[in-house]
C-alpha cells in the first residue's frame, strides 16, 4: 500500500545516557522514542520520513529525537543487524547520546520457533518477521491460516483485521515479506533480487519453519493473492483451501481496467497524472494528491484507518520492492510485473477456493471473473459497499462471510 506498532512489537530503550556537548537544556531533551526508518538513504529521506513515523521498532532502525527549539533534532538512522544492543546516536543538534536497548525478539532468542506470537525466519536470502496469532498448538485443532500481504512491499499491517480470523480459535500468521515492514530491508540489491520465485521460495520456508506445511489454508491480499496462486500452481501436499482478496491473474487487464477506472476521474486530476508520469516526475506532491483521488475511489472508500496508513508510510519510507515489481502506483505499472499472466494455468488450481473482492475495487468484477470462471471449486464474494480493502472497509460482513467459508470446509 503505513505501522506504529505496540511497545511489545518493537526494541525498547532501557537508559538513555548524554556523553557529548548539546546546545539544548537539559530540561528540553525527551525521552528516547526509537522509530523505523526502513532504511532511508540520505540525511534528506532521514529528515522527511523520520518525524513523522512515530513508532517502535523491531528490525533495529533506531534513531533518537531530540527537541532543540522550533525544530526536531533527528538522529542518524543506524542498522547494524540482529545481534546490536547498543550504540551511539548523533543528532544535528550537536548532542550525542549513548542508548542501550533490548528487544524483545533478540531476549526469547531470534530464529527460534514461535508458536504464538512474534519471531523470525533466517532463511538463505535473508530475515522475515512474522507474527502467529493465536496458538499454533492450540485445542482447537483447526487449519491455520497464513496471510500473504500485498504491495509488493506493503508490509502486513494494513492485514492484521484479516488475522481476527482467529476469533474461531484458529491461529492467524502475518508476516512481512522480505524487502519491506519488520523484515530484512535490502534497498542496494540488483532489480533481478526481487522477483515472484523469491516470495514463493520465502513462503515455503515460512510453512517449513513454522512446521505447518502439512496442513494450512493460504489467503493472500491484492499482490499477495497474485503470490497465493503461484504458490498453489505449485499443488503443494498440505495447503487445503487457498482465499484470494482482491487480485488479479494477469497485470496487462489489470492495467486495462485501471485505465478505464481512471478515465472516470475529473479531467484535471487525469491530466496531473499523465503529465507527471511523461515527466517522469511521480515524486511530485501534484501527482501524489492526484494518486490519492484514485485510491480514494478504488482503493479505500472509508477514512484511512491506522493499519492502513502505517502500511503506506512503511512502504513510502522503503519503496524498493514495490518500485522494482509493480512501478510508481497502482495504476501506473512499469515494473517486473507488468507482463505477469497466469490465467491460462489457474484451471490447474485443485483446492476448495474463494475469491473476495469489492464492488468499487480497482481488481474489477471483470477481473475477478477471469479467476472465477477458470478455478474449477472456486466462490465468489462481492462486497457491495467496498474497493480494494473490504477486509477494511467492511470488517464484520467479511469476518463472518469468510468465517463461514472456512467453517465448510472439511476437516479444517
Amino acid at each position: 500500500m503505513r505501522p506504529s506498532g505496540s511497545g511489545q512489537h518493537g526494541a525498547r530503550a532501557r537508559t538513555i545516557e548524554r556523553v557529548g556537548g548539546c546546545s539544548c537544556s537539559a530540561e528540553r531533551v525527551k525521552n528516547p522514542i526509537l522509530i523505523d526508518c526502513h532504511h532511508a538513504r540520505t540525511t534528506e529521506e532521514r529528515t522527511k520520513f523520520l518525524v513523522p513515523c512515530l513508532r517502535t521498532c523491531a528490525c533495529l532502525k533506531i534513531t533518537l529525537v531530540c527537541d532543540s527549539g522550533s525544530d526536531a533534532g533527528v538522529g542518524r538512522a543506524f542498522r547494524d543487524g540482529p545481534t546490536l544492543r547498543s550504540l551511539s546516536i548523533s543528532t544535528n543538534c550537536t548532542s550525542v547520546f549513548r542508548a542501550d536497548f533490548t528487544d524483545p525478539m533478540l531476549e526469547s532468542g531470534a530464529g527460534r520457533i514461535v508458536n504464538s506470537g512474534q519471531g523470525y525466519l533466517d532463511w538463505n536470502a535473508g530475515r522475515t518477521w512474522y507474527n502467529v496469532i493465536g496458538d499454533l498448538d492450540g485445542a482447537a485443532g483447526l487449519t491455520p491460516i497464513v496471510i500473504a500481504h500485498g504491495g509488493p512491499g506493503a508490509g502486513s499491517d494494513y492485514c492484521e483485521p484479516i488475522a481476527n480470523l482467529s476469533r474461531d480459535g484458529r491461529a492467524c500468521i502475518l508476516y512481512d515479506q522480505i524487502g519491506c515492514g519488520r523484515s530484512q530491508h535490502m534497498p542496494d540489491a540488483d532489480p533481478s533480487f526481487w522477483t515472484v520465485q523469491l516470495f514463493k521460495d520465502e513462503l515455503v520456508a515460512l510453512l517449513e519453519h513454522l512446521g505447518i506445511n502439512d496442513q494450512y489454508i493460504l489467503l493472500g491480499q491484492s499482490w499477495g493473492g497474485m503470490l497465493a496462486m503461484e504458490h498453489a500452481l505449485d499443488h503443494p501436499a498440505g495447503m487445503r483451501a487457498l482465499i484470494i482478496c482482491d487480485s488479479p491473474a494477469s497485470m496487462p487487464l489489470w492495467v486495462q481496467e485501471c485505465d478505464r477506472l481512471r478515465g472516470l476521474l475529473p479531467q484535471a486530476v487525469q491530466k496531473t497524472l499523465t503529465s507527471h508520469e511523461s515527466a517522469g516526475t511521480t515524486d511530485d506532491p501534484a501527482y501524489r494528491a492526484a494518486e490519492r483521488a484514485f485510491y480514494d475511489q478504488y482503493l479505500c472508500r472509508i477514512p484511512w484507518p491506522d493499519c492502513l496508513v502505517r502500511s503506506q508510510d512503511q512502504q513510502d519510507a522503503d519503496p524498493t520492492v514495490y518500485f522494482t515489481m509493480n512501478g510508481p502506483s497502482e495504476f501506473h505499472v512499469t515494473g517486473t510485473l507488468k507482463n505477469w499472466d497466469i490465467t491460462d494455468r489457474l484451471v490447474e488450481i485443485d483446492v476448495p477456493t474463494l475469491l473476495v473482492s469489492g464492488r468499487h475495487d480497482e481488481a474489477t468484477p471483470l477481473i475477478v471473473e477471469q479467476i472465477h470462471r477458470r478455478i474449477p471449486q472456486a466462490d465468489w464474494i462481492i462486497f457491495e459497499e467496498s474497493s480494494h480493502l473490504p477486509h477494511v472497509e467492511e470488517p464484520d460482513a467479511f469476518l463472518d462471510r469468510v468465517g463461514a467459508f472456512l467453517h465448510r470446509l472439511p476437516t479444517t
